[in-house]
């Protein structure tokens, strides 16, 4: 019996981790922190996938290239708090208000091993409901603020639909991220759960443009035309036919309104340039790349970049920041770990994000045609969604945390893709 109920106890433990993790780590805030939206959720995302590993044994040697490239970015940013003579907290921890320190990234390292074994085991349906669940979650709660009936007072108060992250850039991208989620259950189901879906997809877009965010609204549309794709719900050379015909319709019809005098295209230009903070952006990232290239082979320290940043600044960034003088963040995340860990931990990071990519592209093409797995096609959208955002964006520790989830997924499906393969072969 007692045995019995250790494995009891450990089924249970096992489906609280892939069916509640994403949801309950959403709603993982600490109101009584300083950083409310980060720490609580940094100390999980460690602690969870640690715990799991105590009833889960994943260390086998087809993860080896996994390991390989996770012991080169905790390497490096250890070679790198030793030669900075980094803060040990910021170090562990990360910098304030965004804690994506070495045990945040030794987590999400994890998490991506976890999610990858558990498709590999099992299938990933279980991961499909759970995000459901988190899109549900970010939806309603997002009402919340919408409706200002939120019972937490936030810092910026100017934030109209920051949702648990913070910030509406924050909760703009995890918006338009999880959209593919809706529009897929949308496409799939049928009677009154189709327009059900279908509402609460309309209603992501609502709040995406409440939020006053342009990443949302960019990541909602790429969803649409990737789920297009994969689907092959129309030939590609019909596709390419609509997307020329109606973009050189939008174009003409901008020249003609514009020729009338009902807008004017300098000022569509000037607003979707000042929407999408591209000015912004790019001083960010000629700020990162002066720094890396006095520090190019160590780096700074995984979220030391405000530390030195004052020291970078020029004449132009005080015209544009004003008294801005501690950027904590490049606005990418390939550069923040090039910034953080030197180049070894930049390359790591840009090799694990290819990796990822070369085994969507392997279950693509392989045997089994993605566009006929309904969890591969989400997972796959949802982790070029998480890469496009992070190219341009800080990023957030909890979409992150998605990212990392959608990796492994992707990586468990190729891997049960390639044993499957291989005992058809075998069996021949």
């Amino acid at each position: 019996m007692f045995v019995l109920s250790i494995l009891i106890e450990k089924i249970r433990y096992i489906k609280f981790m892939i069916f509640w993790y994403l949801p309950l780590m959403f709603l993982a805030i600490s109101p009584a922190l300083n950083d409310a939206t980060t720490l609580f959720r940094s100390g999980l995302i460690v602690l969870c996938p640690l715990i799991y590993l105590l009833w889960v044994n994943i260390f086998f040697k087809k993860y080896i290239f996994i390991y390989i490239i996770s012991l080169i970015l905790i390497v490096s940013f250890i070679a790198s708090f030793i030669s900075n003579n980094q803060n040990l907290y910021s170090f562990l921890l990360g910098g304030y208000g965004r804690n994506l320190g070495i045990l945040s990234l030794v987590g999400l390292l994890i998490t991506l091993l976890i999610y990858s074994e558990e498709v590999l085991k099992n299938s990933a349906s279980r991961i499909i409901v759970s995000l459901n669940l988190t899109t549900f979650f970010a939806t309603a709660y997002g009402f919340v603020q919408f409706f200002n009936l939120d019972p937490l007072q936030w810092a910026e108060k100017s934030y109209s639909i920051p949702l648990t992250l913070g910030n509406p850039n924050f909760s703009s991208a995890l918006l338009g991220m999880l959209s593919i989620i809706p529009l897929h259950l949308t496409v799939k189901t049928q009677g009154l759960k189709k327009y059900t879906n279908l509402m609460h997809y309309l209603l992501i877009l609502l709040l995406i443009i409440e939020t006053n965010s342009f990443q949302g609204l960019l990541l909602y549309s790429l969803n649409f035309l990737i789920y297009i794709l994969f689907l092959n719900w129309i030939r590609i050379k019909k596709f390419r036919k609509i997307i020329s015909v109606s973009f050189a319709g939008l174009i003409c019809g901008v020249f003609l309104l514009n020729f009338l005098k009902l807008i004017s295209l300098g000022s569509i230009i000037k607003e979707l340039y000042v929407d999408t903070n591209i000015a912004d952006r790019l001083n960010h990232w000629r700020l990162a790349i002066r720094m890396l290239s006095d520090n190019l082979i160590l780096g700074l320290g995984i979220g030391d970049q405000q530390k030195y940043a004052s020291e970078y600044l020029r004449f132009e960034d005080a015209k544009i920041w004003g008294n801005y003088l501690h950027p904590d963040k490049a606005h990418s995340l390939p550069l923040d770990y090039f910034l953080g860990g030197g180049i070894f931990a930049g390359i790591g990071y840009l090799i694990l994000v290819i990796y990822v990519f070369q085994k969507l592209g392997f279950l693509r093409y392989s045997q089994q045609d993605l566009s006929h797995s309904n969890e591969g096609i989400v997972m796959g959208i949802l982790w070029i969604g998480y890469t496009v955002q992070s190219v341009f964006s800080p990023s957030h520790i909890y979409l992150d945390l998605i990212g990392m989830v959608a990796a492994g997924t992707i990586i468990g499906f190729s891997l049960k893709q390639y044993i499957n393969s291989k005992r058809q072969i075998d069996d021949k």
